[in-house]
């Protein structure tokens, strides 16, 4: 790998960039074609899923705008958890998919 993008992959916005992407672009590329999304909405999108998955990196992690005490820091993580608990109640449990496990056998082979 070139060590100019190495040390660029390193910066904290990529951790959320990559997050996002794992999470998110998969469901958000099949709304745009189902849909009929604009470019411009799909953008919107991306950057909102980029700026979540930074701020639940900071949360979990207690950095950036969670660098406070550990108190603070996990009554945080607890009201946070139940807040946006609260509204996928009803959603069906995570399952480790055959996806999931094929990533799992590429991210962790010996080099």
């Amino acid at each position: 790998m070139d060590i100019s993008l190495e040390q660029e992959l390193k910066k904290p916005e990529y951790r959320a960039i990559a997050i996002a992407n794992f999470i998110f672009r998969e469901i958000i590329e099949e709304a745009h074609s189902k849909y009929n999304i604009s470019q411009d909405d799909m953008r919107e999108m991306c950057k909102n899923a980029v700026n979540n998955a930074q701020f639940c990196l900071e949360l979990f992690s207690g950095s950036g705008h969670f660098d406070t005490d550990d108190t603070t820091h996990h009554a945080a993580i607890q009201r946070f958890v139940f807040l946006q608990g609260m509204y996928g109640i009803s959603w069906d449990a995570p399952v480790w998919t055959e996806e999931h496990q094929q990533l799992f056998h590429i991210l962790t082979a010996e080099l």
